[in-house]
């Protein structure tokens, strides 16, 4: 894993917020919800119905989704040797998938009448706060695999992807609105948070690389 030299801390910094701006805009507000929506529809009519594990699939796919998609983003400020592009896709995949069946199992797999907004994927709704943490910890422990192989202090990427993602969640279900606009609004909320948080943790790492030169 390496990052331009030339670019100044401010300037990665910047670019790994954007991305991740992006990246969380699109992964939460589109390819997390997507399967379970449009699932929902088909089998009753509504894009609400998550119920029944035979539903699960689609909340994985979502999560795969949503994986690949902030993996991808991240991806351009990260500079991976090409056999590490594909374990961090992977590794991103895993975190979220894995984390997004977690949470909808705990969060009652059964229920329907308790989604109460729009501003996160309906299918992990029900877990709140609780639901966030454990996905941004999923997804920071299978991509902590990777950076522990060139940083100290490794797992802080773990604390750090669990409270930005926990932190913008709880910015998203505070929006005063239902309206499915919120939903747009807390995915970009979600995301600011997360590149923000995991951003200062990314520059803890380059001053680990500056000082190895």
């Amino acid at each position: 894993m390496i990052l331009r030299k030339t670019d100044s801390h401010f300037a990665i910094f910047q670019s790994w917020f954007i991305w991740n701006l992006i990246g969380g805009f699109v992964a939460i507000g589109a390819m997390a919800e997507m399967p379970a929506f449009f699932y929902g529809l088909i089998r009753s009519g509504s894009p609400a119905d998550v119920t029944g594990y035979s539903n699960a699939l689609m909340i994985v796919l979502g999560g795969v989704l949503a994986g690949a998609t902030i993996a991808l983003t991240q991806m351009k400020v990260l500079h991976l040797w090409p056999g590490k592009k594909n374990q961090w896709i992977q590794a991103s995949i895993l975190g979220f998938g894995l984390s997004f069946l977690i949470v909808w199992l705990l969060s009652g797999a059964e229920n329907t009448a308790r989604f109460a907004h729009h501003a996160v994927p309906h299918a992990v709704d029900n877990a709140g706060l609780f639901g966030a943490v454990i996905i941004g910890a999923s997804l920071g422990i299978t991509q902590w695999v990777i950076l522990r192989k060139y940083f100290r202090n490794a797992a802080l990427w773990i604390i750090a992807n669990a409270i930005g993602l926990a932190i913008g969640w709880g910015l998203a279900a505070l929006q005063p609105t239902t309206e499915q606009i919120a939903h747009f609004v807390g995915s970009l909320l979600i995301g600011a948070s997360w590149g923000i948080v995991t951003g200062v943790c990314l520059l803890y790492f380059i001053t680990q690389i500056s000082e190895r030169e």
